[in-house]
């Protein structure tokens, strides 16, 4: 996926993802655990280059099937931490939504673009986050969702929070 996908991506679910009725669904969770190599491939945390950026929060990488944004990525120490809005006008998002709050579904995974040309395998220094997924099995054994909450969309604004690891 290319950088300009992304956003479009990310563009598009804003726009016609989430009903102003229903209350809002958020995650949050670890993309990066450490700079360890892993399957060819590390990410310095620290080398993160679009923190503020909305990318797409998608199901299994697929562009196709798109879940929220990724309203957040904040670097913590070696690791890359995020926050995301889910959707509630997608494909299954209510199926989606119950794994999460089951916590049957709580790996994610990132897709990254390695700057300056180089090569997708290797420790990088600098790279940009493309999208975040939710995924059976990650690249990473310990990126996942570490907190699932719920805000109703009426002020004033209640927030339940279903799980949080310690």
């Amino acid at each position: 996926m290319s950088d300009c996908l992304a956003k479009i991506i990310s563009r598009n679910i804003w726009a016609r993802g989430f009903d102003g009725d229903a209350p809002e669904r958020f995650i949050g969770g670890i993309a990066v655990a450490s700079a360890e190599i892993i399957k060819g491939s590390a990410l310095i945390a620290a080398g993160l280059m679009n923190p503020d950026e909305l990318i797409p929060l998608l199901l299994a990488h697929n562009e196709a099937l798109p879940v929220g944004v990724v309203t957040s990525l904040t670097v913590v120490g070696d690791q890359v931490h995020f926050q995301a809005h889910l959707g509630q006008g997608f494909l299954c998002s209510g199926d989606i939504w119950n794994a999460i709050k089951s916590g049957e579904l709580y790996r994610v995974s990132i897709r990254f673009d390695p700057l300056n040309g180089a090569p997708t395998e290797g420790t990088h220094q600098m790279w940009k986050a493309l999208e975040i997924s939710l995924v059976d099995i990650a690249a990473d054994p310990n990126a996942r969702i570490t907190k699932c909450w719920e805000r109703t969309s009426v002020a004033p604004h209640e927030i339940t929070t279903f799980w949080k690891e310690d």
